[in-house]
């Protein structure tokens, strides 16, 4: 049974913590390109689109406010919820463009970690396998536009979708965490930044999953829950944040452990094909 608190109040919340997060998201890229602006210009330009990928959805979504508060606003809240906006339904593509991009970034940090190919690609299939079963239910949301629908005839879609985005952000995590652990070396001062790097790690892994777990347990046993929603729709801007802050963690790194030789892990993607470049040129 949908509720008025539930999918209008989640809206609104939804949008505010979407708008909150944006502005964390754009003073986080600020941060960084005055810090790292030698980074590969791949990194850079695929932070930029997420980073509009999220104005996009914001917009859609105050727009879809503007649809239920001010153009359906003598229609009976009973009536008014049971359709859903394209608008709306537009941040379920948001999300999985942000969230697969950014577990594409982390599946190419284990492959320069570990250097063990078929890790990092199996890492990449179930993140494959995450936006195909995302832009399903992106796909089915904007046909059926039926909140009532989705709720009792797309719920396994939905519960599929989060349960493999879960499984992705717990399988990075505990890579991550793996490898670092193996590149313990027994100095101080490495061993220190490898110990950051492992709780960078587990943080960012933790609160994406904790994230997927929470919308899909409230969604498979209550619908459209307020907490759906709220959490839901800013879930794309909470996956970005975890990237650049990823990225911005060599920075912290280093104040922290001063002289120490950074692991490859806390450089970009590309650094080492930079370097080669580089080292060419010298020559």
């Amino acid at each position: 049974m949908l509720s008025w608190n539930g999918t209008a109040g989640g809206l609104v919340l939804g949008a505010t913590f979407s708008a909150v997060l944006l502005g964390i998201i754009t003073i986080q890229l600020a941060r960084y390109f005055a810090t790292f602006p030698k980074d590969n210009m791949i990194l850079k330009t695929t932070l930029v689109i997420l980073w509009l990928v999220e104005c996009f959805q914001l917009c859609c979504v105050s727009e879809s406010l503007q649809v239920y508060f001010v153009q359906r606003w003598q229609v009976p809240r009973n009536f008014a919820l049971t359709e859903a906006t394209w608008e709306a339904a537009t941040f379920v593509f948001c999300t999985v463009c942000a969230s697969g991009a950014v577990q594409t970034f982390f599946a190419y940090r284990i492959y320069i970690l570990g250097n063990i190919a078929w890790l990092s690609i199996a890492v990449q299939v179930v993140v494959c396998c995450q936006c195909v079963a995302g832009f399903i239910v992106g796909v089915k949301a904007e046909i059926i536009l039926s909140l009532d629908a989705i709720v009792v005839k797309e719920r396994w879609y939905v519960v599929t979708w989060l349960a493999i985005h879960a499984v992705a952000d717990i399988f990075i995590a505990g890579l991550m965490c793996t490898l670092l652990w193996r590149r313990r070396t027994g100095f101080e001062r490495t061993d220190t930044a490898i110990r950051h790097l492992i709780i960078f790690a587990i943080e960012s892994g933790a609160l994406t999953s904790f994230l997927a777990i929470t919308i899909l347990f409230t969604f498979a046993f209550y619908g459209f829950h307020i907490t759906v929603l709220t959490l839901g729709i800013p879930a794309g801007s909470f996956c970005i944040s975890t990237m650049i802050a990823n990225l911005q963690a060599r920075f912290t790194i280093r104040k922290r452990v001063a002289g120490i030789s950074m692991p490859m892990v806390i450089m970009s993607p590309l650094s080492r094909r930079q370097k080669l470049q580089s080292v060419k040129g010298s020559k």
